[in-house]
């Protein structure tokens, strides 16, 4: 694959996530992805954390974090559909977002979920899935 780094992730898709999101992503990207059933446990775990954390702390943006689980969930509807590669980054997606620590500490700040969203956008813009982009602010 050329167009891809020593890590399999697509160089494209490398330059278009956040500088301080790369090595993180980079660690997440699987060598084999998951099953999407293990994937959107994933999922329904960090929604229960986030609902934690938000009823004990005022800055944790919940509805970022609900409407970026909602979209990668929808995007394994055609898991079963995808190349390997295209798998992995969406595994790595998820797993970037449910990494409390990751480009910014997601539950100690308004603002923790944003790479999140731009991480999650920047692989779902390079799947296709342009109509399940997160909004952003």
């Amino acid at each position: 694959m050329t167009d891809a780094s020593s890590d399999g992730i697509p160089a494209v898709l490398l330059a278009a996530l956040p500088r301080e999101a790369r090595s993180t992503f980079t660690r997440a990207f699987p060598a084999e992805p998951a099953t999407a059933a293990w994937l959107r446990n994933r999922l329904s775990v960090q929604g229960a954390d986030v609902e934690d954390a938000a009823r004990e702390r005022d800055v944790v943006d919940s509805s970022l974090a609900d409407s970026i689980a909602l979209r990668l969930d929808k995007a394994l509807a055609g898991y079963g559909a995808m190349t390997r590669v295209q798998q992995s980054v969406l595994h790595a997606a998820i797993e970037y977002f449910v990494l409390e620590h990751d480009g910014e500490a997601d539950l100690d700040s308004s603002h923790g979920f944003e790479d999140d969203a731009a991480v999650a956008n920047a692989c779902l813009r390079w799947l296709g899935l342009d109509a399940l982009l997160v909004p952003r602010r």
